[in-house]
């Protein structure tokens, strides 16, 4: 792929503002077809957001494990990562779930570049800045179209 990341860029990429209802987000992903959206407020990139940041709130939640050892009850992992989840899981604006230490690309980046991003993270948008401005998104329906158009 001889493409740049600038040349990739989703034209139709979706843009969204971090107190945007879940519920409007829902509706928004699937009339435009999308997989998820950059988080921008007054210009500024934010986070990511994702269908399956939606889905993730119909899942069950994660039990913590813990053992019982003279009356002392011990976890066996991070209280942290239950509380974190159960936040996500009950929030209610994009904010909520969205990833805010997301991988970026600079316009210029290989599109085989932004491919190998998105294959080793597994992530399907991919926020492109120009010098600290966020310019567009690499998304996978426009990685979808490059491969179809080569």
């Amino acid at each position: 792929m001889d493409r740049t990341a600038r040349q990739l860029m989703d034209q139709d990429g979706l843009t969204v503002e971090p107190d945007l209802p879940l519920t409007t987000l829902g509706r928004l992903l699937v009339e435009k077809h999308q997989d998820g959206a950059c988080v921008v407020h007054d210009g500024k990139l934010l986070g990511v957001v994702t269908a399956m940041d939606l889905i993730f709130q119909d899942k069950r939640p994660h039990l913590p494990a813990f053992i019982t050892f003279m009356e002392a009850v011990i976890p066996l992992e991070r209280p942290s990562r239950t509380e974190a989840e159960l936040r996500k899981m009950a929030a209610s604006t994009v904010v909520g779930v969205m990833t805010a230490d997301v991988a970026t690309v600079a316009p210029a980046t290989p599109g085989e570049d932004v491919a190998e991003l998105m294959v080793r993270r597994r992530i399907s948008v991919v926020p492109v800045m120009d010098n600290g401005v966020f310019i567009g998104a690499v998304t996978r329906a426009s990685m979808l179209r490059a491969h179809v158009e080569a």
